[in-house]
């Protein structure tokens, strides 16, 4: 099985969030001010600018930062 991506990831709770708040990607499209095509491409991993990524999970009330991982540590370490 393929391992799934940081964005791909990302997408996945961006979806759950959005049908738990029961929104169309169309209503967060228009809350974000762009389109259902990028609410889509989020939701799938495939959008390629992070502004984004960031205003539709701001849309769905998911925040999107940044941690600093303990040195050493990596996502292929954890696998």
């Amino acid at each position: 099985m393929m391992r799934q991506t940081y964005s791909e990831r990302l997408g996945a709770q961006v979806r759950a969030q959005r049908k738990l708040l029961n929104l169309t990607q169309t209503d967060v499209a228009e809350l974000a001010g762009t389109t259902q095509r990028s609410v889509s491409q989020v939701e799938t991993g495939k959008a390629s600018r992070l502004e984004l990524y960031a205003s539709v999970c701001e849309v769905v009330g998911l925040e999107l930062t940044a941690v600093a991982r303990q040195r050493g540590t990596t996502d292929r370490a954890r696998s």
